[in-house]
C-alpha cells in the first residue's frame, strides 16, 4: 500500500475519531461502595426485618422462642429453641404479600432425634398479620411433620405472637 493511500486513509478516520471522542459519554468513576450498598433500600415491604416470636405450646409441644428473618424478595429464615442444635435444622422458607400488612408464608425445617436418625421435614404454612403500628406481627400457622416416606406424622395448628427487633 502506498504512503499516499495510508495518508489519505488517515485523513477520513480522523474525523470520525475526533467526532468519537468528543461525543463518549464521559462518567465520573463509581466507587464499589456505591454499586454494593445502595443508600435506598431494595425493598421496601414493611414485613422485611428480623423478629422476636414467641411461640405458645400446641400440639403437645412446649412453647419457645423463633429468631425470624423475613428477607427482601420473598424469603424468610428462622432458627429457634424448641429442640437441641443437633435435633433441628434452622428453618427456611418463602413468604408472598397477599394483602394490606397481610402476607402467607411457606416454610420447612427437618428433624432428627436425639440418637441421630432422621424424623422427618416440618412444614410451617399460613397467614401472617402485621399490625399499623409495623412492629407486631401475629401468625395463624399450621404445622405438619411428614416423615421421609412422605407420610403425615402430626399436624395441628399454631399462633405466634413478634416483635420486631
Amino acid at each position: 500500500m502506498s504512503a499516499n493511500l495510508k495518508t489519505r486513509r488517515a485523513a477520513r478516520l480522523l474525523p470520525l475519531i475526533v467526532a468519537s471522542l468528543l461525543t463518549f459519554p464521559w462518567t465520573q468513576p463509581v466507587s464499589l461502595s456505591q454499586v454494593v450498598s445502595p443508600s435506598k433500600a431494595l425493598h421496601a415491604d414493611p414485613i422485611v426485618g428480623t423478629w422476636n416470636c414467641q411461640i405458645p405450646p400446641a400440639g403437645g409441644e412446649p412453647g419457645f422462642t423463633v429468631l425470624k428473618n423475613i428477607h427482601a424478595g420473598g424469603t424468610e429464615s428462622e432458627i429457634d429453641n424448641a429442640a437441641p442444635p443437633s435435633q433441628e435444622s434452622p428453618t427456611i422458607g418463602t413468604w408472598v404479600n397477599t394483602g394490606d400488612r397481610t402476607y402467607s408464608q411457606n416454610a420447612y425445617q427437618m428433624s432428627w432425634d436425639p440418637s441421630g436418625n432422621f424424623i422427618g421435614t416440618w412444614n410451617y404454612t399460613g397467614p401472617m398479620t402485621l399490625n399499623r403500628s409495623l412492629k407486631h406481627l401475629d401468625i395463624q400457622g399450621t404445622a405438619t411433620l411428614v416423615d421421609g416416606n412422605g407420610t403425615v406424622v402430626t399436624t395441628f395448628p399454631f399462633t405466634a405472637s413478634c416483635a420486631r427487633l
